[in-house]
């Protein structure tokens, strides 16, 4: 997520440079407004540019909060992570109240991901949590994928802006209209990608050689909330039309699509998300030797 979903952390990026202390406030200020919202949008300001006061930069999986020591990320009996948050650490994190939350960091943040409508979904949702929570996104992950039919990039860029963002249509209850126009016109773009490239999937692993980064971090201050690679691939895409790509977005999209492995080291994520890097690298290596 711009960070990363961890059961030791809040919710979608990661804490800035500056560590937990700067935006501890922060954190438990949105985590109340989560709560108390109980998924409904979240007013912030647009995330279009820049997004570093974005909700999902705050809201990473893989960060704690303040002062707390995270609970080492490691199957204990067969229990994943998320269950032993929830059994002794049920006020730290919000893995811990969205189920649905903690699956997806302990199933699919984090996990190099190289379908087109997979990375297209992911993207998207990136892109959402200048206006959304994780939790709240995921709880209606199935109403995004009828709206944008399973993130087909070709079928969404066929979409006819005023009809989507008309009041009273389904897509309506999602997004703004300004995000929603966002979508489309992003899926016209990857479709202009998919053309010159061949795939979404073979332009944006390009810009890391095909190789996921590892982030090596071993505490949530650790990880910040976007990089320079973030902010090249954010450049890059500003110029092709892309709209709402700032490079808090785009770290986000990194984070959960595996570009960038953020799990922190002692997580049990970690290193099945390295292996699963390293298991599709090397079947691309063999089919290249074949040919």
């Amino acid at each position: 997520m711009s960070g990363s979903p961890t059961a030791e952390s809040v919710n979608s990026t990661v804490l800035g440079s500056t560590g937990n202390k700067s935006r501890s406030v922060e954190l438990q200020n949105s985590m109340m407004k989560l709560k108390s919202e109980n998924g409904e949008k979240v007013s912030v300001a647009d995330d279009d540019d820049k997004g570093e006061k974005s909700l999902g930069a705050l809201q990473s999986p893989e960060v704690a909060a303040d002062g707390v020591v995270p609970v080492r990320g490691f199957r204990e009996n067969g229990r994943s992570l998320s269950s032993i948050l929830r059994r002794r650490q049920q006020n730290l994190s919000l893995n811990a109240s969205y189920p649905s939350y903690a699956a997806f960091h302990d199933e699919e943040w984090g996990l190099p991901i190289h379908n087109d409508k997979r990375l297209f979904e992911l993207f998207t949702y990136s892109i959402a949590l200048a206006e959304l929570s994780w939790p709240a996104i995921l709880s209606r992950s199935h109403i995004f994928r009828d709206v944008f039919f399973d993130f087909d990039p070709i079928a969404v860029s066929k979409l006819q802006d005023k009809k989507v963002s008309a009041p009273g249509s389904p897509a309506s209850s999602l997004l703004s209209e300004l995000k929603l126009r966002s979508v489309i016109e992003n899926a016209r773009q990857i479709c202009k990608i998919m053309d010159e490239f061949g795939s979404f999937d073979k332009y944006i692993w390009s810009f890391v050689s095909y190789k996921p980064v590892l982030g090596n971090f071993r505490y949530p201050r650790q990880v910040p909330i976007k990089t320079s690679k973030a902010e090249a691939i954010s450049k890059d895409l500003v110029k092709r039309g892309f709209r709402g790509v700032g490079p808090t977005a785009v770290y986000s999209f990194m984070q959960a699509a595996g570009i960038t492995n953020d799990h922190l080291v002692n997580c049990f994520r970690y290193l099945e998300c390295m292996n699963a890097g390293e298991w599709v690298e090397c079947i691309k290596s063999r089919k290249s030797d074949r040919r």
